[in-house]
């Protein structure tokens, strides 16, 4: 899984949410350039719980990019009959 990296900055922000209502809330936002994950917390996200959610959508994104390029090669092949 190593081969697959992701080669764009992966960048978490922290966001507060308040309706003036007794439900309050913080938002962490983890993207890269082609997508975007949030995670709800009711307290401020420690730096730990920051780094164990990129860390998570790090693997969920190499696991999107291999099976993308299965599909892709799987579509060529079939395609065009010759492997790629």
């Amino acid at each position: 899984m190593s081969e697959y990296h992701i080669g764009y900055p992966v960048e978490a922000s922290v966001y507060y949410v308040d309706f003036n209502t007794d439900y309050r809330f913080w938002i962490l936002k983890i993207s890269v350039d082609w997508d975007e994950d949030h995670y709800i917390f009711p307290a401020k996200p420690t730096k730990r719980q920051i780094r164990k959610c990129k860390k998570e959508f790090v693997r969920w994104s190499r696991e999107y990019l291999r099976d993308f390029e299965n599909q892709y090669r799987q579509t060529m092949t079939d395609l065009t009959g010759r492997p790629h």
